[in-house]
């Protein structure tokens, strides 16, 4: 709602300002799920399973920022995964 309410706003605003790991986010969607989280999988069992151009994702990620966002004033309902994970799981 805030890009059609505001025209000045062009482009995607979907990455949340939590920057986090997948280490990171594995544990908060265990507690979300009041589960432990599994055993880390090895780099070379995921860059044989799915190759190592798709691996590189889940062993080294992105960093994004949502600059974009913050510059035009977005304010995000959940900015934490934590937050995101507790209205998902309620």
């Amino acid at each position: 709602m805030h890009t059609l309410s505001n025209a000045f706003v062009t482009g995607h605003l979907q990455v949340a300002p939590d920057i986090i790991n997948n280490l990171q986010f594995t544990a908060a969607f265990g507690a979300a799920l009041n589960r432990w989280t599994f055993i880390p999988v090895p780099g070379f069992v995921l860059n044989t399973l799915l190759g190592k151009e798709r691996a590189v994702m889940l062993l080294e990620g992105q960093r994004v920022e949502p600059t974009k966002a913050l510059e035009v004033g977005y304010k995000f309902q959940y900015p934490t995964i934590q937050a995101a994970f507790e209205q998902l799981t309620r």
